[in-house]
C-alpha cells in the first residue's frame, strides 16, 4: 500500500497530531512630511499597515510572511524609484550576505501573493538596474493617540538603504540558514528572521501575536539518557494542553524541539518562531521523587514573566502539567474560556502509571522509526490503556502507530493490512466516544476513513470537525492540504499547508509534505525548493528525498538528472524512480522492475501502474490501477492529480476508474 507521494517521515516525525511597468518613472505620492506620520501605505485595494504588520485588499487580510512583508513596506515606501538588488538586499536581509538568487526567490513569491489579490504588474524589473514599485500610493496618517509609543514606518528617505559591499559576511552556517529562509515565502511560511543586524542597520520589526507561546524541549537533569521520554513528554504534554486553549497561539512541537541541544538565545527562538514567550523548563527524577522547573520569558524584554519549581511525586506529574499551563496562560493574560481547565484535559489520563506508559510509547515511535519502533510503541500504548481503558489520547495514538505500521513499515500482507486498519479505525471511534472534544481524534480518523475504503465524503466532515475544535493543528492542517489537493483543489490545499507552516515554522515534514503538494499542483520548481528546505532542516532521510527529488525531476522533463539523483536504488519510490528514469533513456530496465516487484508484491500495484504509464504501456498501466483498485491501495488517492498518470489520463478505462474511485466534485 505503498507509494512514492507519501513522504515516510511526515508521519515518522508525528509525536502527536500538534498541539501562511513602464519605462517612465511613476510618481510617488509620498510627501516627507506625511510619510514620517504615517504608518499605513495604500495602493489600488491593498492597505499596508507598518504599525500592525499587516496586508489588507478590499478589506481582507492578505497573508504575508515577515521577509515578504519588509519587501513590500520598501518597495511602497520608495514608490517610483528603481532600487538596485543591493539596495534591496541590504534593507531587507540587514547585513547577512545572500545571492541574488535568494532575492529572485522572495520577488516570485511576492508577485505571485499580489496578483491572486489583483495586484498584477505593481512591481516590475527594470534591466540592468533593479526593481521599480508602479502603485499610486497614497501616505495615511492615523489619530495621533494610536501612535503613542509605537514606532512609524519610516519614509524612503529616512531608510538609508546600505549596500552589500559594505556589509559583514556571514559564516557559511549562515549563509545555508538563508538560503532556506528565501524559500519560505514562496510556500507563504515564516522564515527564519535574519541574524542580528550590525549597530548601523534598523532594528528588525518584530511584533508577535500578544498571546503566543512557544514550548521547548524541557532538559533532561536525571543523568540518565532513558529518563529523556519523561523530560520530552513533559514538553509534549504542555504544548497540547496548551494548545486547546483557544486564546493561545502555541507553536507545533516539531518546531519548539527544533532547538533542543543548540545553544540559541531566547529572544533567537522567540524571532525565528515569532512568539512573545517562551517556556523552558527542566526534569530531574531521582527514583520516584521529581524536581521540575519551569521559566516563562517574555521575547519582547527578555524578562521572566513567571517561574516556579516544584518538587512532586512520580504520580502528581499529571497535577503538575496542568498546574504549569493554567500558570503560563494566566501569566500571557489570556482571557481564559471558563471551562479551560477541562478543555486541556480532554482525551487525557487520571493513572500516573498509565501516562508514563502513553509516554514511553511516545518516545519509541520518535526514537527508533521503523517496524520495531512502532512495535514498541503500540505495546507501551497497549499497557497504557490495559491501566486505564478509557484513556482516549492513547487510543488515537496506537491508531496512529497502527496506521504507520501498515504504511511504511514492511507489512506486505494486504489482508492483514486491511484488518489492522480495521483496529486502528476501530480505536479512534473509541476515542471519540470517550472524548467527543478531541480534535486530533477526528484527523486521524479522517485519515483512516480514506486509507480503509476512500470515504472522500466522510474524511472531509471529520476534517471540519477538527479543525473546528482546534484550527491551527499543524498535522491536521497538513493532512487536510493533502487531502484537498488530491481531489484537485490546489488553492485550498496550499492554503491549508500555509496554517501549518504558520504556526510549524522550523518543521521540516511540514515542508516535505509541501513539497509533495507543489509537486501534484504541477508546480514542480516550487517543490524543489521545500525539498531543498525540508532537507536543510533535516528531513527526510536520503533515500525518500532522492526518491520524490527525482519523480519531480521525471516530471521537469530531467531523466538524466533523475537517474542520477536515483542511483543507487533504495526504497520502493527510488527505485520507481530509476526504473521510469533509465527507461526513458533507452536502457533496459524490466529486471530491475522485476526485482522491485518480487520486493514490493501487491502492494506495490499502483507504482506498478505509474511504471507502466511512463513507459508508454497504457494496457499494463491500466492492469495495474485496476489491480490496485481491488486491492484499496491508498496510492489510488492520488489518481486525480499524480502527474506520472498523465499518459493514461485521457483513456476511457481510466475515466472508468476514476468514477469508481467516488471522488467528490
Amino acid at each position: 500500500m505503498a507509494t512514492a507521494l507519501r513522504p515516510m517521515a511526515l508521519r515518522r516525525a508525528r509525536s502527536r497530531m500538534d498541539a501562511d511597468s513602464g519605462s517612465q518613472r511613476a510618481r510617488t505620492r509620498l510627501a516627507p512630511a506625511s510619510a514620517q506620520a504615517a504608518t499605513v501605505l495604500a495602493f489600488g485595494s491593498f492597505r499596508l499597515d507598518g504599525r500592525r504588520r499587516t496586508l489588507t485588499s478590499n478589506g481582507r487580510e492578505v497573508v504575508l510572511q515577515p521577509r515578504a512583508f519588509d519587501l513590500l513596506e520598501l518597495f511602497a515606501s520608495c514608490s517610483g524609484q528603481v532600487l538596485s538588488n543591493d539596495e534591496i538586499v541590504g534593507h531587507v536581509w540587514r547585513g547577512i550576505a545572500v545571492g541574488d538568487n535568494n532575492l529572485s526567490v522572495q520577488l516570485s513569491g511576492l508577485r505571485r501573493v499580489l496578483a491572486e489579490h489583483g495586484g498584477q504588474g505593481l512591481i516590475v524589473t527594470v534591466p540592468g538596474r533593479g526593481y521599480r514599485f508602479t502603485g499610486d500610493v497614497v501616505a495615511e496618517t492615523p489619530p495621533p493617540a494610536s501612535l503613542r509609543g509605537v514606532p512609524l514606518a519610516p519614509s524612503c528617505e529616512q531608510r538609508h538603504l546600505p549596500r552589500r559591499g559594505h556589509m559583514r559576511i556571514g559564516i557559511a552556517v549562515a549563509g545555508v540558514l538563508v538560503v532556506a529562509v528565501g524559500l519560505a515565502v514562496l510556500l507563504w511560511r515564516r522564515p527564519a528572521p535574519a541574524a542580528r543586524p550590525p549597530a548601523t542597520a534598523l532594528a528588525e520589526p518584530f511584533n508577535p501575536p500578544p498571546h503566543s507561546v512557544a514550548v521547548l524541549a524541557f532538559t533532561n537533569l536525571s543523568g540518565d539518557p532513558e529518563q529523556e521520554y519523561l523530560s520530552d513528554g513533559l514538553s509534549d504534554e504542555l504544548i497540547d494542553s496548551l494548545s486547546r486553549i483557544p486564546e493561545l497561539r502555541v507553536v507545533a512541537r516539531t518546531s519548539s524541539f527544533y532547538f533542543k541541544g543548540k545553544a540559541s538565545t531566547i529572544d533567537e527562538i522567540a524571532r525565528r518562531l515569532n512568539v512573545a514567550a517562551v517556556l523552558e523548563g527542566s526534569v530531574r527524577r531521582v527514583g520516584s521523587k521529581l524536581r521540575i522547573t519551569a521559566h516563562l520569558s517574555s521575547a519582547a524584554t527578555g524578562y521572566e514573566l513567571w517561574s516556579e519549581s516544584v518538587d512532586r511525586d512520580q504520580n502528581d506529574l499529571l497535577d503538575v502539567q496542568h498546574e504549569i499551563a493554567a500558570a503560563v496562560a494566566g501569566a500571557l493574560q489570556t482571557k481564559l474560556i471558563p471551562d479551560a481547565p477541562a478543555s486541556a484535559a480532554i482525551g487525557a489520563t487520571t493513572n500516573p502509571q498509565a501516562f508514563d506508559a502513553y509516554l514511553q510509547g511516545i518516545r519509541a515511535w520518535a526514537a527508533n522509526p521503523g517496524y520495531r519502533g512502532d512495535r514498541a510503541a503500540i505495546a507501551a500504548f497497549d499497557k497504557a490503556l490495559a491501566l486505564d481503558a478509557n484513556f482516549a489520547s492513547a487510543y488515537v495514538q496506537r491508531a496512529l502507530t497502527i496506521q504507520d505500521l501498515v504504511d511504511f513499515g514492511g507489512e506486505p500482507d494486504v489482508v492483514t493490512s486491511r484488518r489492522m486498519l480495521d483496529d486502528a479505525f476501530a480505536d479512534v471511534n473509541r476515542a471519540i466516544s470517550i472524548a467527543p472534544g478531541l480534535a486530533f481524534a477526528y484527523g486521524a480518523r479522517a485519515m483512516l476513513e480514506l486509507d480503509r475504503s476512500f470515504d472522500f465524503p466522510g474524511a472531509a466532515a471529520d476534517y471540519a470537525h477538527g479543525l473546528a475544535l482546534s484550527p491551527y493543528n499543524v498535522l491536521i492542517n497538513t493532512e487536510y492540504g493533502a487531502f484537498q489537493t488530491n481531489l484537485g483543489h490546489f488553492a485550498a490545499g496550499i492554503a491549508a499547508e500555509e496554517r501549518a507552516i504558520l504556526y510549524d515554522p522550523l518543521g521540516a515534514n511540514t515542508f516535505l509534505r509541501a513539497a509533495v503538494i507543489n509537486y501534484l499542483a504541477r508546480r514542480f520548481d516550487d517543490a524543489l525548493a521545500a525539498l531543498r528546505h525540508a532537507e536543510a532542516l533535516g528531513e527526510p532521510g536520503p533515500t525518500r528525498g532522492r526518491g520524490l527529488r527525482g519523480l519531480i525531476q521525471v516530471a521537469m522533463g530531467n531523466a538524466e538528472e533523475a537517474s542520477r539523483t536515483c542511483a543507487p536504488e533504495g526504497d520502493l519510490a527510488v527505485a520507481e524512480c530509476t526504473v521510469i528514469a533509465l527507461h526513458k533513456l533507452g536502457k533496459v530496465t524490466e529486471s530491475a522492475l522485476a526485482k522491485l516487484q518480487a520486493f514490493a508484491g501487491d502492494s506495490g500495484a499502483y507504482n506498478y501502474a505509474e511504471i507502466y504509464a511512463q513507459w508508454g504501456q497504457p494496457d499494463e498501466a491500466l492492469h495495474w490501477l485496476s489491480r490496485a483498485f481491488d486491492l484499496r491501495d491508498n496510492g489510488l488517492l492520488f489518481l486525480k492529480v499524480d502527474p506520472m498518470l498523465d499518459p493514461i489520463r485521457s483513456t476511457p478505462a481510466f475515466a472508468d476508474i476514476e468514477q469508481h474511485m467516488h471522488f467528490p466534485p
